[in-house]
């Protein structure tokens, strides 16, 4: 009996030795950050739309700004319930709808955000707010009526470096090209004879609409 209240006597010492050491452990230092978004949607367009998209459709991923790493990533902006714990260091966040978006592509447009670097700190308590626009150049093909009559078929291809994109002669779709320089050519088909005109445009701006207009002599550009 003597040795069993020994034998328990020391486990009761060994417990309270491993829970002191477990509240001796000293919790990460770092800073609560709190993320605003808002989407710039000042684009319109007369016939049609730009495709939009809404806060739940971003993803938010915050680099260190030292090692350019990926520290945090969320799928969907309403993934943060609350703010988020950073240990002290120097961070920036990038919002974006697309992980990987296309040089050229139809109803699919790229919005994008990047905060400025910020620091945090033992117990600093921040708001960052965020703002996410349309990273394209938006395109539309219109056709003079002279060509429906003389021509069998028509179109126009518009091509970026990365990407491109046809433009039949029913396509009213508007087309989402990355920010570069678009190289347009115009094929009108009559029989057998294939005539072209082409023209580029280098002068290429984000959230800028390019209202192609093409004739049997020329591409004109109205913006």
């Amino acid at each position: 009996m003597k040795k069993v209240k020994i034998i328990g006597a020391i486990m009761l010492v060994w417990l309270f030795s491993a829970c002191d050491q477990v509240e001796s452990v000293e919790p990460i230092e770092g800073g609560i950050v709190r993320l605003g978004l808002s989407i710039d949607h000042q684009i319109s367009i007369k016939h049609g739309r730009v495709a939009g998209i809404s806060n739940n459709e971003l993803q938010v991923a915050i680099y260190d700004a030292e090692s350019q790493q990926k520290v945090k990533y969320f799928e969907h902006f309403s993934d943060i319930s609350d703010g988020i714990h950073l240990p002290v260091g120097n961070y920036y966040i990038r919002t974006f709808n697309l992980e990987t978006p296309k040089a050229a592509a139809f109803d699919q447009p790229y919005y994008t955000g990047k905060s400025e670097e910020f620091g945090v700190t033992t117990g600093s308590n921040q708001s960052i707010d965020l703002m996410c626009s349309l990273a394209n150049n938006l395109v539309s093909v219109a056709f003079d009526s002279s060509i429906f009559s003389q021509y069998d078929s028509y179109e126009v291809i518009v091509k970026a470096p990365r990407g491109e994109l046809t433009f039949s002669s029913l396509e009213s779709r508007v087309g989402y090209f990355e920010v570069a320089p678009l190289i347009v050519t115009a094929k009108l088909i009559r029989g057998e004879t294939v005539s072209t005109v082409s023209r580029v445009i280098t002068d290429v701006s984000a959230q800028t609409y390019y209202k192609l207009r093409v004739s049997e002599s020329s591409v004109s550009v109205a913006l």
